[in-house]
């Protein structure tokens, strides 16, 4: 953690949000051995490797992937699950719902969807099903690189098997949302929240939403 961070780690201590370092970085260390060379690639690089990828089944489908590139602004990065093939298999990360329902989540907190870094922890478009394991730690050192490349003022993971997988945690959810998370060697704190699809179906959730990114707002550099 950087000193920036160890005081914003402070301040939200003095604000009573518990604080985790997490013990995860053991299975990104082994999983990065099958990406020779990526500690030290650029983001061009990076989307090169991650279009030859070839670590699990996903990538035997022929199936597209969606890498975004675009690295303008990064002081928010937002993490879903998969990206999917809607509209004549035109990959997006969020159906049209989802992301309109993202953008007042953010306007909420006075910031834009198109000044953030959105991504996937899944790389490859594939149907509307969950990830499983395997897959998202295969995806794994693609996501790590990405924030070490982008150097995030705050990540924000979106959903249950996205958090769980990020952070090697088993816990569900509702216990990992409402408190701030550090990765040893992943210079970024990370705020869990519910995805926005969740929220189409159970909209009383939108209060603890809001909650988690007034969170992750008061780690966001003016």
């Amino acid at each position: 953690m950087s000193i920036n961070n160890a005081i914003k780690k402070q301040y939200l201590e003095a604000m009573g949000v518990q604080v985790w370092q997490e013990r995860g970085a053991s299975r990104v260390a082994d999983a990065a051995v099958a990406v020779p060379g990526i500690r030290s690639m650029s983001l061009n690089q990076l989307l090169l490797t991650v279009n030859d990828c070839q670590l699990c089944e996903l990538s035997l489908s022929g199936e597209s992937k969606v890498f975004p590139v675009n690295a303008n602004v990064t002081k928010w990065f937002i993490v879903s699950d998969v990206p999917l093939a809607e509209n004549g298999n035109i990959a997006s990360i969020f159906t049209e719902k989802s992301g309109f329902l993202l953008r007042e989540i953010l306007s909420s907190v006075a910031e834009k969807i198109e000044t953030t870094y959105i991504t996937t922890a899944i790389k490859c478009v594939q149907a509307e099903q969950a990830p499983s394991r395997a897959q998202l730690r295969c995806c794994q050192p693609y996501l790590m690189r990405q924030i070490a490349l982008l150097k995030p003022d705050v990540v924000l993971l979106l959903g249950e098997s996205v958090a769980q997988s990020v952070l090697s945690k088993e816990q569900p959810l509702q216990q990992l949302r409402g408190q701030l998370h550090t990765i040893e060697h992943v210079n970024a704190p990370m705020v869990v929240t519910h995805h926005p699809d969740l929220l189409l179906t159970m909209p009383l959730l939108k209060r603890e939403v809001w909650q988690d990114v007034q969170l992750a707002k008061a780690l966001v550099e003016p």
